[in-house]
């Protein structure tokens, strides 16, 4: 904000000054790369079972993001 000018953030930093009007899109049929959230454990063989919940609770929360500004 603050005069910086053009720049390309992710949604989920920049989806309240959206949606306050802070900031303006610019180019809203761009789209970058889409970037994978991985969770990373030795086996599933023999998981914890907060391990197996905590990943569950994962793919729910990031199946349709909070941050997300569609139109």
């Amino acid at each position: 904000m603050d005069h910086q000018g053009i720049i390309l953030q992710p949604d989920f930093i920049i989806a309240d000054d959206l949606r306050r009007g802070d900031l303006v899109e610019l180019l809203p049929t761009y789209s970058t790369m889409t970037l994978g959230i991985h969770a990373v454990y030795p086996s599933r063989k023999h998981l914890p079972i907060k391990t197996r919940r905590l990943v569950d609770f994962l793919v729910d929360a990031f199946a349709v993001p909070g941050w997300d500004v569609a139109r």
